[in-house]
């Protein structure tokens, strides 16, 4: 039923007048039900998936099926949509262009399309097959990921007319994670218009309200108040990413560790949350940093790129259901690589977000 949907799809122009609209956008075309009921001509595969460069398939087999009465002479050849890049070309972790992927731009590029043979006889009953092959365009920007596709046009002597899409990327998916890695930002809850504000690059700090569970994060009546910073219900965590992932993670990272069990200010001359150390004992160590747990909600599976996950209700919590200590802190943002191994710690690419301090109200004197 796929075979016949696709194929008898009617591919269609983008209103601007810039050709065939993408197969990353349509699919096969505008389906036509009554094509497909009627169909006397069966191709298999649906369509061809031609990946990323570096995963670039090097053929694939088209069969096709004449269950017509009669015999029918197919001719077959490419039609070309239009190619995007699906990046801008942004400097490496450039936190100022956070959406990187949006308004894809067309570009005069055509991926080369060979066929094993331009046509083949079949008679009723009978099936036959056609290699199809295909380079990336010249000439293009692989940081940007261009994405080129079209379909392959069968032309019947009985007038059937079908069309299969195919799709590739002239580019690396698992190189552009890393030319686009993703990266977290802060905004705290401030004024009467309910609007979030951008957390300062820097140290801020920040006074959480006492957990309603009755947990005691840290010492109490430690930090003077002047040192104590904004009191706040909770942070809001905005988190960008350039390229989808299977899997992401959001770390709470401590700055400071000691191995006291009963942890206290690091330097006494400085009593302000920033400088209080975190016990050695409450971290693990994963892709290069030493973390205290994930927040509630984490590690998530499949956002796509552009995703922004708005995790408004950050007020200390931790996945494990305990609170975070005072200190100081970054939230790290991970995504595993296309095509990465969740166990293979280097195919983890991590961001960091500006540093900020917590304390909750029974900290404070």
């Amino acid at each position: 039923m796929a075979s016949r949907l696709v194929s008898t799809a009617k591919p269609q122009q983008d209103a601007s007048g810039a050709g065939l609209v993408t197969v990353a956008k349509q699919g096969g075309g505008l389906i036509s039900a009554w094509d497909a009921a009627h169909a006397t001509t069966l191709v298999q595969p649906s369509h061809l998936a031609f990946n990323d460069t570096d995963h670039r398939v090097s053929t694939i087999r088209l069969s096709i099926t004449n269950t017509a009465q009669s015999e029918v002479t197919y001719r077959l050849s490419p039609i070309h949509a239009a190619t995007l890049y699906a990046a801008k070309r942004a400097p490496l972790g450039n936190k100022t262009n956070h959406e990187p992927m949006k308004n894809p731009e067309p570009v005069q590029a055509t991926a080369d399309i060979k066929l094993s043979q331009s046509s083949i006889t079949l008679q009723p009953g009978e099936s036959g097959t056609i290699d199809v092959s295909a380079s990336d365009p010249s000439g293009l920007d692989p940081v940007r990921l261009p994405i080129w596709s079209g379909w392959i046009s069968i032309n019947g002597s009985d007038s059937t007319v079908l069309t299969i899409p195919f799709l590739g990327l002239a580019g690396s998916l698992r190189s552009a994670a890393r030319e686009y890695p993703p990266f977290p930002h802060l905004s705290h809850f401030a004024g009467t218009n309910g609007s979030y504000y951008r957390v300062k690059p820097g140290t801020e700090s920040f006074v959480f309200r006492d957990p309603i569970t009755g947990e005691k994060p840290g010492s109490s009546k430690f930090i003077k108040k002047k040192y104590a910073g904004k009191d706040v219900k909770e942070l809001l965590f905005q988190l960008y990413l350039g390229i989808g992932s299977s899997r992401v993670r959001l770390d709470i990272v401590p700055k400071f560790f000691c191995s006291d069990v009963n942890p206290s200010i690091s330097n006494p001359e400085l009593p302000e949350p920033s400088k209080y150390c975190v016990p050695d004992s409450l971290a693990t160590e994963f892709a290069g940093f030493k973390s205290i747990g994930q927040v509630p909600g984490f590690p998530e599976k499949w956002p796509t790129r552009d995703h922004r996950i708005s995790l408004g209700l950050w007020n200390g919590l931790m996945a494990n259901g305990t609170y975070a200590p005072p200190g100081q802190y970054s939230v790290v943002l991970s995504t595993l690589t296309p095509y990465g191994d969740a166990v293979n710690e280097s195919d983890w690419i991590t961001g960091y977000s500006d540093a900020f301090s917590i304390a909750y109200e029974h900290n404070i004197i």
